[in-house]
C-alpha cells in the first residue's frame, strides 16, 4: 500500500473537482489525486498507528457520482461536511475562490477589543439582530426532510430524519458566528454596526477557527434548493455507510443527537440581503460529541449590546487541539464618512502601540 506524507498544509486544491484540503484529490484518474484506491498516512507522530485512507463513490440527487477519502478510524459523520462543500465547489453552486480580503464592520469598541485579543467575538446566533436570519435555512431544509421522509424505505433512515424534523424546530447545539462583508465601503453597514471596518486576509482568517467554517452566504434561492438537496442526501448516504459498516459503535446516536444540518442553514439568507455581500465564519458546537472523546466545549464570555447580556465565545478559545489558535492577521482598516481626523490618528496610534505599525488606514 502506498504511503504519504499529508502534511497539515490546507491547500491542496483541485480546480476541476472543487477539492480543497489537506488531502489529495478523491477522483479517480485526476492529476491533482492518486491512481491508488487507497494509501496509508504517515504519522507526523512516532509510535503512533497510521490512518488508512479508501476511496468511497457516492450518489448525487442531481445525477451522476462524486467522491472522498473515508479514513479508518472514525464515522463518515465527520468527513460529510468537507464532502459536501468539495462537491459544491465541483458543480459551481458555491464560489471556488474569494476575495484577498473581507471586512467586519464594528464599533470603536470593538475595533479596540479586536486589536488587543487579535481575535473576534463569535456570538451565540439566538443573540443576533433578527433570528429568522437562521430560521430561513432550517425552514428550507425542513422541507427537504420531510419529502425524503415520505419516500424513505429503511427504518433507521426514517428514525433519523424524525429527529432531524425535531432538531429543525429547536435546535440545542450552539451555533457561534461572525459576519463580514466583501465590500470596504457599505453604506447600510457603516449605519448598522459602527465607524471602522477591519479588514481581515482570507486564507489565514479560514484557518484561524479549528474545525470552523468561513463561507460566503447564499442569497439565490434556486442554489439554496439544490445545495440543500446535495447535503441532506449526503448526510443520509454517510448514516447508511456508517450503520452498515457498523462504525457508530463509540457515538452510536451521533447523526441525531448533532445537528449537522444547521452547519448550511447559516449560510443561507433572504434574497432581499443580497446587497450585504456577507461572508460568515461560523463554529457551531457539540457537547454530546466533544464530551464523548474528552473534549470540553469552549467556554463563554459574555458582553453587553444593546441593552442585552450576549454570550461569545473569542475565535482564538474555539479549539479542538492542543495547539493554541494563532492571533489574526489584519491587513487593513477602513474608516466611515463621518470619520474626522481625530478617530483616525487615535487608530494609528492605537495599532502602532499593538505591534501593528504598518497596517494600512484609509
Amino acid at each position: 500500500m502506498r504511503r504519504i506524507n499529508i502534511g497539515l498544509a490546507y491547500d491542496k486544491k483541485c480546480p476541476e473537482h472543487g477539492t480543497l484540503g489537506i488531502l489529495p484529490c478523491a477522483w479517480p484518474g485526476c492529476r491533482n489525486g492518486l491512481d491508488d484506491h487507497e494509501f496509508e498516512e504517515k504519522s507526523l507522530i512516532e509510535g503512533s498507528k497510521p490512518r488508512i485512507w479508501k476511496r468511497r463513490e457516492w450518489k448525487s440527487p442531481l445525477g451522476g457520482q462524486y467522491y472522498s477519502w473515508e479514513g479508518n478510524e472514525l464515522p463518515n459523520w465527520f468527513h460529510a461536511p468537507q464532502t459536501f462543500w468539495n462537491e459544491a465547489r465541483r458543480l459551481q453552486l458555491v464560489p471556488a475562490s474569494y476575495p484577498d480580503t473581507i471586512y467586519h464592520y464594528t464599533s470603536i469598541e470593538g475595533f479596540l477589543g479586536i486589536v488587543r485579543t487579535r481575535s473576534v467575538w463569535m456570538t451565540d446566533f439566538s443573540y443576533l439582530n433578527d433570528r429568522r436570519e437562521v430560521r430561513y435555512g432550517l425552514d428550507l431544509l425542513l422541507e427537504v426532510v420531510n419529502a425524503m421522509h415520505s419516500t424513505a424505505t429503511r427504518g433507521d433512515v426514517q428514525c433519523l430524519l424524525s429527529a432531524w424534523r425535531d432538531k429543525l424546530a429547536a435546535s440545542s447545539n450552539r451555533v457561534c458566528i461572525t459576519s463580514f462583508s466583501g465590500e470596504d465601503d457599505s453604506l447600510s453597514q457603516w449605519r448598522a454596526y459602527g465607524p471602522i471596518a477591519i479588514g481581515f486576509p482570507v486564507h489565514p482568517l479560514a484557518l484561524h477557527v479549528d474545525q470552523g467554517r468561513l463561507q460566503p452566504v447564499e442569497y439565490e434561492l434556486a442554489t439554496q434548493k439544490k445545495l440543500v438537496q446535495i447535503y441532506v442526501q449526503h448526510l443520509v448516504s454517510a448514516f447508511e455507510a456508517d450503520m452498515d459498516e457498523n462504525r457508530l459503535d463509540r457515538i452510536s446516536d451521533v447523526y441525531h443527537k448533532s445537528d449537522r444540518l444547521l452547519e448550511l442553514a447559516v449560510f443561507f439568507k433572504d434574497p432581499a440581503f443580497r446587497s450585504e455581500n456577507e461572508y460568515r465564519l461560523v463554529y457551531i458546537d457539540y457537547p454530546d460529541v466533544l464530551n464523548s472523546f474528552g473534549v470540553e466545549s469552549p467556554p463563554r464570555s459574555f458582553r453587553v449590546a444593546r441593552g442585552r447580556i450576549v454570550p461569545y465565545v473569542p475565535s482564538t478559545e474555539v479549539l479542538k487541539s492542543e495547539h493554541r489558535s494563532f492571533p489574526l492577521e489584519i491587513s487593513e482598516v477602513v474608516l466611515g464618512p463621518e470619520s474626522d481626523e481625530l478617530l483616525e490618528q487615535g487608530v494609528r496610534e492605537f495599532l502602532h502601540e499593538n505591534g501593528l505599525p504598518d497596517v494600512e488606514v484609509r
